[in-house]
């Protein structure tokens, strides 16, 4: 696969502050010196972020550390937590959407596992799940 070619664009990580997004710009985006992660103080970490997805002007992103499903609305610039699903997942690995709008998280202690998350978090089942 390689290294990405960063050479050209801008690469910048979020800030966030009540819910609004901000960007700071990464100085040096290959890393010559210091890992990007390391060259900003102020920007905010997500913890253990793993799957990602974009659906209808929103980004979903996965974190394994918090087990947390979050939500980057792009028109208006905010994050929120989309779903918390401590106690439903351990390992929160994956994330994919159905055509009607359902998300499905996948979890890394499972062979084969999803959650299927209807509205607001009323209804969930699990599917097919079997213990690695």
């Amino acid at each position: 696969m390689g290294v990405p070619d960063l050479s050209d664009g801008v690469l910048q990580a979020a800030r966030l502050d009540d819910g609004a997004v901000s960007w700071v710009t990464v100085p040096d985006p290959v890393a010559s010196v210091n890992s990007t992660r390391h060259q900003i103080k102020h920007s905010t970490p997500f913890d253990g972020g793993e799957g990602i997805l974009y659906r209808d002007g929103s980004v979903y992103i996965a974190t394994k550390g918090d087990n947390r499903i979050w939500r980057y609305d792009i028109h208006n610039e905010t994050v929120c937590v989309h779903r918390d699903t401590n106690g439903l997942v351990d390992e929160l690995d994956g994330i994919a959407m159905s055509p009607y709008g359902d998300l499905c998280p996948s979890w890394s202690s499972c062979l084969l596992g999803a959650l299927v998350a209807r509205g607001h978090g009323e209804r969930a089942m699990g599917l097919g799940t079997h213990d690695v």
